[in-house]
């Protein structure tokens, strides 16, 4: 009779896996997690934080029992038979990543298909790992189909929840697959607080250094109730004397540390370069879905670099730099950014469509090559546009919650201190709003340029200034007008002032005759170097007029 597991790990210690969930593990699509990275680009930032989603997806499995224990704790209210569903659906439910999966599909959106929403890959891997299973060695493997089946199910159910969230409406029963006694199953997955939840916020934390956790007595609030459709996981904040205001802290401060991840770590500035960059390779190249099915994170960027054979040259090189750079962290630089924290309220009025703009791979693309069009000195990949969707961060504080004394009804958190006569004190239901209200000041739109082309920093500058009718952030702007090694774009910027184009055809040519400048500034009388920058200008103008004049001369009518 196979026996029961245990793996120790570094966040919760033991964990105990079922023969059948062994069987899972030891396929080859699951240990393909590995090498599948819990926050992708995170560690070019954060060197330590390369633990993976096999790790994470073993945790899940751990927090999930947990979760069921306290709910039994009292009566049987989870039997063993539901166990185990909760348990695979746990164990899987992160099978069909791919390598940086969340930065390609939700981040960048470069990608079309995600790995919990695509039928078609939900199906590729899961058929995948049936196959295997039925395959292997271990007899009393066909017990875990039935389970297997399961959990793809309570996977599109956690997506469903997370849509009614979104739109801000009661979930349907004729359109949820799992039957509304059970609804709970996908709350313990995937719910704002739940399992992934629980093992992410602690084992994100402990790899990238930040000194944060919560208590363990969360898990004592866990109870199930109904929502007036289905039974829902939720946490109970009240006793028999009212409302345990301990209970409600402890949530909003879990609340708090998933909102301290996304502050410092998945949108770190760093970090958004760098997907920025991979999500500018994959654009570029589109290859087909099915591409990432095998690929560990290391095996992507040799993968890419294969597909730019029989490309032209100048596309190639491009690509090439972008790789490059990402392997040996010479990332692109911000030379621009709006947002809600860097810009003044009536500067943003102008800039609130930039999200729902340029949030579409297609249009960030179309602004990058106008750029580059009207900058010849910028190559494919020199200048990359990042704005991730302004709605991000929807979810953050829907967690269900009992809250009022006698009543059997569960409610999102958020729902409760929206209340004109809440049960919640105003100053809780006041910290509830204002933390989902801080999600929005994550949200930033920038532009990066690759850091051997920041001399044109400024004429670009100009360019989205001029196009888009927007500010740039002050304090970014004050930093680039003082870094010494951009002297060059600064001086042609004050000579030329709006000339943007101008600008950097002057910045080309004094580049091209570095030396002599060099030589000016050097050993020549203080005007020197300034009558060399003033020369560019003025031949950088004169050359234009004359380009001007020549396209205005084609365009006549041959009869004139």
């Amino acid at each position: 009779m196979p026996k029961p597991k245990t793996i120790r790990e570094s966040v919760h210690g033991d964990i105990t896996l079922k023969p059948h969930e062994l069987d899972v593990v030891n396929t080859a699509v699951f240990q393909r997690l590995h090498g599948i990275k819990q926050l992708g680009m995170a560690y070019v930032v954060y060197p330590t934080a390369t633990h993976t989603r096999f790790e994470h997806s073993l945790g899940c499995v751990h927090v999930s029992q947990r979760i069921i224990d306290q709910l039994n704790r009292d009566d049987e209210r989870v039997t063993d038979n539901v166990a185990d569903k909760v348990r695979m659906a746990a164990l899987l439910h992160d099978l069909a990543h791919i390598p940086y999966g969340h930065t390609l599909e939700n981040e960048l959106q470069v990608l079309s298909e995600r790995h919990d929403e695509s039928e078609e890959r939900l199906g590729r891997f899961f058929a995948g790992l049936r196959q295997e299973i039925e395959s292997g060695p271990t007899k009393d493997a066909a017990c875990a189909i039935p389970l297997i089946e399961y959990a793809l199910t309570v996977i599109k159910t956690v997506k469903l929840f997370d849509g009614y969230i979104k739109r801000r409406q009661q979930p349907e029963p004729d359109k949820i697959p799992l039957a509304p006694e059970e609804w709970f199953v996908a709350d313990i997955i995937g719910n704002t607080i739940c399992a992934d939840l629980l093992d992410y916020a602690r084992r994100d934390m402990r790899s990238t250094g930040l000194n944060q956790d919560y208590d363990d007595r969360i898990y004592s609030y866990f109870d199930l109730a109904s929502d007036g459709a289905g039974v829902r996981l939720a946490l109970r904040t009240t006793k028999e004397q009212g409302l345990r205001l301990d209970a409600v802290s402890e949530i909003l401060h879990v609340l708090r540390i998933r909102y301290s991840l996304s502050e410092r770590v998945l949108f770190h500035h760093t970090k958004n370069v760098a997907s920025a960059m991979l999500g500018e390779i994959v654009a570029q190249l589109n290859p087909p879905p099915e591409t990432y099915d095998e690929l560990r994170d290391e095996e992507l960027l040799p993968c890419l670099a294969g597909l730019t054979k029989g490309h032209p040259e100048e596309f190639r090189r491009g690509i090439e730099r972008l790789i490059q750079g990402l392997q040996t962290r010479r990332l692109h630089k911000t030379i621009f950014r709006v947002g809600v924290a860097q810009q003044a309220p009536y500067q943003l009025e102008n800039a609130r469509h930039l999200g729902d703009d340029y949030s579409a791979p297609k249009k960030r693309r179309e602004l990058e090559d106008r750029i580059r069009e009207t900058f010849p000195q910028l190559g494919l990949g020199d200048v990359l546009i990042y704005s991730p969707e302004p709605q991000m961060t929807m979810k953050e504080v829907w967690v269900n919650v009992l809250v009022r004394k006698g009543d059997p009804i569960c409610r999102p958190l958020r729902i409760e201190a929206d209340e004109k006569q809440p049960y919640l004190p105003s100053v809780l239901a006041d910290e509830v709003k204002a933390l989902e209200d801080k999600y929005s000041a994550l949200w930033s739109w920038s532009v990066f340029l690759a850091p051997d082309k920041l001399d044109f920093c400024f004429a670009v500058q100009g360019f989205l200034r001029q196009e888009l009718n927007v500010s740039n952030d002050p304090f970014l702007q004050g930093y680039l007008d003082a870094r010494p090694e951009l002297e060059t774009g600064r001086r042609v910027r004050e000579l030329a002032q709006t000339e943007y184009e101008i600008q950097a055809a002057a910045v080309d040519l004094l580049l091209n005759n570095r030396g002599e400048l060099e030589q000016a500034a050097a050993s020549g009388p203080p005007e020197a170097a300034e009558s060399i920058y003033e020369m560019a200008v003025d031949r950088a103008r004169r050359d234009q007029h004359r380009q001007n004049r020549r396209v205005s001369r084609s365009d006549r009518p041959d009869d004139e």
